[in-house]
């Protein structure tokens, strides 16, 4: 039997072992988590429904149109205090994180979503069948909400869903009191997903 401490450092070690497979530990984070004068943000929820995987990862990366700077939204549930890329949720949806990035004004993309599933030496890595591309604008002392996209266990997909209100309250101190808030309508299901290795 593992102690608490050692779950909690097998269970980084297979997040980073994931991350690493799946090519999301490249992000250079060029987008901040802070604002600055002439900012606008983005909100996005990112998580998965309740299932029975032992080890899951996933994420999204966010990218501007004709940029080469990228950001990353990535949650894992084995480690959520240590390794949350937001504030975390838990609800009657599921559990994850809603994240606030603050970006330039322009236009931008939410793409190639991913899950990992760790079940002891076995690791299978899941990506959309197509691309997947979302895009959302970015304006100056606006926040551009999203919504929430969670993993479903029985579908390989990724579902949408937006719960405003909800999110909004969880990261309410993150946004400066002046900007307002505006969404953005995204169909779903977002995108069926196949086993890449």
């Amino acid at each position: 039997m593992l102690s608490p401490a050692m779950k909690h450092i097998q269970a980084a070690l297979t997040i980073m072992l994931a991350a690493g497979l799946t090519g999301c530990m490249s992000f250079p984070g060029d987008y901040g988590k802070s604002y600055a004068p002439g900012l606008g943000c983005v909100i996005i929820g990112w998580g998965d429904q309740p299932n029975n995987f032992a080890n899951r990862t996933s994420g999204v990366r966010f990218q501007g149109v004709g940029s080469d700077k990228t950001g990353a939204i990535t949650f894992s549930h084995l480690a959520l205090e240590y390794l949350a890329a937001g504030k975390l949720f838990t609800d009657q949806d599921g559990h994850g994180v809603v994240a606030v990035r603050y970006l330039p004004p322009g236009q931008y993309e939410l793409h190639d979503p991913y899950i990992t599933v760790v079940e002891g030496l076995l690791i299978r890595a899941f990506k959309p069948t197509n691309r997947v591309s979302i895009p959302f604008q970015v304006r100056a002392n606006e926040c551009t909400y999203t919504g929430r996209f969670l993993l479903s266990p029985t579908k390989l997909e990724f579902l949408w869903i937006t719960r405003k209100e909800t999110d909004l309250k969880l990261i309410q101190a993150e946004i400066p009191p002046n900007f307002s808030v505006a969404d953005v309508l995204i169909p779903k299901p977002i995108a069926s997903m196949i086993v890449t290795k």
